[in-house]
């Protein structure tokens, strides 16, 4: 990926103190930013406006020291003072190289955290609005019915025609931004918490936007739509439960998807879809003649020609032995190495399908290879841009762990917050699973057909999914729909060079107007990869304390503080452990994650945790908290390892200074 070099200047400079932690092992000057009010380790830092200007020295009309800043340039507050009746900020690029000249603090954009939000894919939803000003944000939040007022004031803006007054601003593109593919800031500047009249919640949030890449240059608006085509591909890998169990739906699958080769090829869709194959049983160690945990029988490479795929997939066998008493077995093994090992790059549709009649291993099992629990799995496939759907076979034998594998695989595959692409098969028909392997298949692979006939003709919108039909009970057709539709956009957005709206300041809220459950916006921390491995070191430490404290739960605290005092000391400061720990009264202020959620409108769980919380809780409860963080970890861990998720800013080699926006929800 080519990296701009305004992208590389405004993310670099976000880094350095994006959770506090110090640039290097030592400081180069003894002048340090001035911290936010109310704080102990977090810096001011500002945005700057078009056309800013640093300056030699405090005064408006001093000489320039650098030309006018890239819109958006993060930098650190060293000094407030006025000149010749002008505020003048004094500013630097980091913490460890102090101050570099001063700007006018009207070209300045106060930014008191380190978050920015991105866009959610709009594929079944209105795109968002935003608007001049907070009062008529708030009177559409209030208003007796939102989404009619809403949509008035929505089809006025998509047809042309807005009121002379309107109070909207600019909107959202029609195509899915891909924040790591067209790198974007929508800094939160302010925010205010609000209720519908129906009692929904929702948050308004004041937000600047500036698309850190360079424009597109003007062939891509040129483009023909046929020339659009090129890349659209849809790779699909199957992830199969190959226990002992498992042998009839194995033989029917094969010949499903023999069948849909075949009208592959027939409509000429040959090498614009391709299947790969996972399968997975359970542990070795606990039962060696399993033979393995995960294997790959066909690579996306390998599904290319459907013979190839048909004959490598022959070999795929139910297991000769039981893998144990109990009844979960390690699918999440499987959907990780689905997620990892394949070949994804060629593909703008990327789906995996899982296929199991009983529930997952989840990361604190000791069985468990993954070591990662539902939400981190999902998260990790989010972060991919893979969708994941579950096809469960509800057999008789598995009864009582149907409750448990639908809650499970219902949480799993829910696609960027919307619906969930979980397929429950009744009692475990072979006939009846056939019939739904077949109809995914079909509808997944006809949506490439469905891309090319939406890009050979722009004008008209994407195809929305139509409403269930008594006959689609799963509503496989619309699952396919709406991740055809959701991947159609994000390739659109990037073969487009699709950007965040220009530079400007609005209000937005977090939450669609049709549907309030539905979040408009992620929250996301830019992250480096040092700093996720600072991170896992916290997270390691607070285990620590955890497990000691099931001994001896008085000492839980105690042990964080020497902890947190320990790493103040360290040379990098980890985590922005800059102070003494003592006298905490919950994690938060032992300093160890540090201060960079305070006064958000999104709050951390992990942060409330007291000594009187934690000794209220039952083992269970306190393992189970332990539990959570070890998968944390696990899911950094994978995420770190992950080369294909990180972004080198300078156009280099992946380093510790890669970086990832982070989901809000990914953090502890």
């Amino acid at each position: 990926m080519k990296v701009s070099s305004k992208r590389r200047l405004i993310a670099a400079l976000m880094l350095v103190g994006a959770l506090g932690i110090p640039a290097g092992p030592s400081f180069a000057q003894d002048r340090k930013p001035l911290l936010l009010d109310g704080k102990k380790t977090l810096y001011q830092r500002v945005l700057t406006r078009p056309g800013t200007k640093v300056l030699k020295d405090a005064q408006p009309d001093a000489a320039v020291a650098k030309d006018d800043t890239t819109p958006f340039t993060v930098f650190y507050v060293y000094g407030r003072k006025r000149a010749q009746n002008t505020a003048m900020i004094e500013v630097g690029a980091s913490v460890e190289s102090g101050p570099t000249g001063w700007i006018d603090a009207k070209q300045a954009i106060e930014w008191k955290q380190a978050l920015t939000v991105a866009f959610t894919n709009p594929a079944d939803r209105k795109r968002v609005l935003l608007l001049r000003d907070r009062p008529p944000l708030m009177e559409l939040i209030e208003a007796p019915d939102p989404a009619q007022k809403y949509g008035a004031l929505y089809e006025a803006i998509i047809s042309g025609k807005p009121p002379a007054n309107s109070p909207v601003l600019s909107i959202e593109p029609p195509e899915h931004v891909d924040i790591q593919q067209q790198f974007y800031l929508l800094p939160i500047l302010e925010h205010q918490q609000a209720l519908t009249k129906k009692g929904q919640p929702a948050t308004a949030l004041k937000i600047a936007s500036v698309s850190l890449n360079d424009p597109p240059p003007p062939a891509a608006d040129q483009a023909k739509p046929q020339d659009m085509l090129v890349g659209f591909k849809t790779g699909i890998v199957f992830v199969v439960d190959t226990t002992i169990t498992m042998g009839p739906y194995i033989d029917r699958m094969r010949d499903v998807i023999a069948r849909v080769y075949k009208r592959v090829e027939a409509e000429k869709l040959e090498g614009d879809v391709s299947f790969g194959l996972v399968a997975y049983r359970s542990s070795t160690k606990s039962v060696p003649d399993l033979e393995y945990t995960t294997r790959t029988f066909a690579s996306l490479k390998d599904g290319v020609k459907g013979q190839k795929f048909l004959d490598l997939t022959a070999q795929v066998v139910p297991a000769k032995v039981s893998s144990g008493p109990q009844l979960p077995e390690d699918a999440y093994a499987g959907v990780m190495s689905a997620l990892t090992e394949m070949d994804w790059d060629q593909y703008a549709a990327k789906i995996v399908v899982l296929i199991s009649d009983a529930s997952a291993l989840e990361g604190n099992h000791p069985l468990a290879s993954s070591g990662m629990f539902t939400s981190e799995v999902r998260e990790f496939a989010q972060a991919a841009g893979i969708a994941l759907f579950a096809v469960h076979l509800k057999t008789r034998e598995g009864a009582r762990d149907h409750a448990a594998a639908a809650t499970q695989y219902e949480m799993l595959t829910r696609f960027q917050g919307k619906d969930s692409l979980y397929i429950p098969v009744e009692a475990g028909s072979v006939d009846r699973f056939g019939e739904t392997i077949e109809r995914l298949a079909t509808s997944l692979t006809q949506q490439v057909k469905t891309v090319r006939q939406a890009l050979s003709e722009p004008a008209k919108k994407p195809p929305t999914p139509e409403p269930l039909k008594e006959s689609d009970a799963s509503g496989i057709d619309r699952k396919a729909a709406l991740v055809g539709n959701a991947m159609q956009l994000a390739y659109l957005g990037k073969r487009k060079g699709t950007q965040a709206p220009p530079v400007f300041e609005a209000w937005v809220s977090d939450r669609d107007f049709d549907r309030p459950t539905l979040a408009t916006l992620d929250v996301r921390l830019l992250m480096s990869r040092d700093q996720i491995s600072d991170l896992q070191q916290v997270l390691k430490t607070i285990i620590k304390a955890g497990e000691a404290a099931q001994i001896s739960p008085e000492g839980f605290f105690t042990d964080l503080q020497s902890a947190a005092a320990a790493m103040a000391r360290a040379p990098r400061g980890v985590a922005g452990v800059t102070k003494s720990a003592g006298g905490a009264k919950n994690l938060a202020e032992t300093g160890l994650i540090g201060e960079y959620l305070d006064g958000l409108p999104y709050k951390s769980d992990v942060l409330n945790i007291s000594q009187d919380l934690w000794q209220s809780w039952s083992i269970g409860e306190q393992q189970a908290f332990i539990d959570r963080l070890k998968s944390k970890i696990r899911f950094y861990e994978e995420l770190h390892n992950n080369t294909d998720s990180w972004v080198a800013l300078d156009g280099g080699s992946l380093g510790g200074e890669s970086v990832y926006p982070v989901p809000l929800d990914a953090l502890p």
